[in-house]
């Protein structure tokens, strides 16, 4: 990794040399992490910088996840670890490698590291992540999966944990350990985890959407999970709960329906609930999930939205826009107005001919309105949308980070780049096109203007930072 003097001295380079039509940091290699390289007239004036470089350990998937307060960004990740001779672990032995969930803060307006990349929790799985901040204990907190070891099925850790900061470092608690009730008390604690996401609202509240896959045990329980829900109250103390009484906080949002006969299994309809997911706390304080969702026995695809009611249940809907479409990606957001809007990226969407054409990557923009719901396709020459993320700007202008996958002849792109909208219009603009890099994305925007986008490089195997005034 590079030291902070280095990375400091580095972000200087392209705002130095803006003047002077510099379009990107120099690698060692020769290349650039910014700017255009193709010769087109999409060039762009990002700055460029590495954050971290990550571990060559066999590290799945980085998972990044960013908070920004005050001119601060709080970015975690994950990163793995070779395990050396005595290093031992909750969640088991004989391990090669181990991932660290890894934290660090950038100060925006000095340029640097204030945080130094520290060590959250170590854990087997880099399977999901999600942080947001807690304004009411002046602290971000961070959810994964982790925890105890699923009791059956050699799944490995399966519970949604939760993390916080206090003056003695990092502490985690318990948020869903995915209750089985259909089975004996040896399975009852279940699989949770994968696709999650958290929001606080402003009494310190933590809302989470999250996977349960029952057992975790076959092919059933692993392909056909359930969308859960918890909530955890900000003045209610939950290390000491025993595993019966997470019967009372975790919530069936949506997923499969079973019928029983005399207390007998009689038939099932499976479902594909939360495979992507994305929750929001409206400004009355009531949670918005937008989530993905396969309809097995009628092969129905799309997004739904649940919202939660007076009765203290879900509203559900589909969004008829998306029918029968795979969604892989959402980020929901609260825009200024005060309705939810989502980057949505599609991939294969049912054409006229009742043909499924997976080919296709699309990204679109979806916003509420007080009479439903309105779709604007980001229409391209490319097939775009993956890892999308979503913010506005001081005006409420929304920009979207995406990942270019390919033309639609087939060329592969594999470019980071945003969709910015602006007098009703939007510009889609490349922000690199150097070697891979756009997974992951992470997008703020400051209350003076300046974009700040995070995404990682995955030749470089490292995380970068992308700046511009907007």
């Amino acid at each position: 990794m590079k030291t902070v003097q280095q990375i400091f001295l580095a972000s200087l380079v392209p705002l130095l040399l803006a003047g002077c039509g510099a379009s990107g940091v120099e690698t060692t290699d020769g290349g650039t992490y910014s700017g255009d390289q193709q010769g087109d007239d999409n060039s762009t004036d990002w700055a460029a910088i590495e954050l971290v470089e990550l571990g060559e350990n066999g590290l799945l998937k980085p998972n990044i996840q960013t908070i920004l307060v005050d001119n601060e960004l709080h970015v975690f990740y994950y990163d793995a670890h070779t395990v050396v001779e005595g290093e031992t672990f909750d969640f088991g032995e004989e391990f090669d490698a181990v991932y660290d969930l890894m934290y660090l803060v950038w100060d925006v307006d000095a340029g640097e590291i204030v945080i130094e990349p520290e060590v959250v929790e170590v854990l087997d799985n880099s399977s999901g992540l999600s942080a947001a901040y807690d304004a009411s204990s002046l602290q971000p907190n961070v959810i994964y999966q982790g925890g105890d070891i699923v009791d059956s099925c050699q799944v490995g850790q399966g519970n949604i944990m939760v993390s916080s900061e206090d003056s003695l470092g990092w502490y985690d608690e318990t948020a869903a350990i995915g209750l089985v009730e259909r089975t004996v008390d040896v399975l009852s604690d279940g699989l949770v985890g994968g696709s999650m996401d958290i929001a606080i609202d402003s009494d310190g509240n933590q809302h989470i959407s999250y996977q349960f896959h029952y057992e975790g045990c076959d092919g059933i329980n692993l392909n056909y999970p359930d969308l859960h829900y918890v909530l955890l109250d900000a003045n209610t103390d939950y290390s000491s709960l025993e595993n019966d009484a997470y019967a009372a906080l975790e919530e069936s949002v949506d997923g499969n329906l079973y019928s029983y006969s005399s207390g007998v299994l009689s038939g099932a309809e499976l479902n594909v609930a939360g495979g992507v997911n994305s929750i929001v706390i409206n400004d009355a304080g009531i949670p918005i999930i937008l989530y993905s969702h396969q309809q097995t026995n009628t092969d129905a695809y799309g997004l739904k939205v649940a919202v939660r009611n007076e009765a203290d249940d879900w509203s559900i809907e589909w969004i008829d826009e998306f029918e029968d479409c795979v969604v892989e990606g959402i980020d929901a957001a609260l825009n200024p107005e005060g309705y939810i809007s989502a980057a949505v990226y599609t991939y294969g969407c049912e054409s006229d001919d009742d043909e499924r054409d997976d080919d296709w990557h699309k990204l679109h923009y979806l916003t509420q309105t007080a009479s439903g719901w309105t779709v604007e396709p980001l229409y391209t020459t490319k097939q775009i949308g993956q890892y999308p993320s979503l913010a506005f700007d001081g005006e409420g202008n929304p920009m979207i980070a995406y990942y270019e996958i390919e033309t639609y002849s087939g060329s592969e792109l594999t470019n980071l780049a945003v969709a910015y909208k602006e007098d009703g219009s939007w510009d889609l603009q490349e922000v690199s096109n150097y070697s891979d890099i756009g997974k992951y994305n992470q997008l703020k925007i400051t209350d003076e203007g300046k974009a700040l986008l995070v995404s990682y490089y995955d030749a470089g195997n490292s995380i970068l930072l992308f700046e511009k005034d907007l």
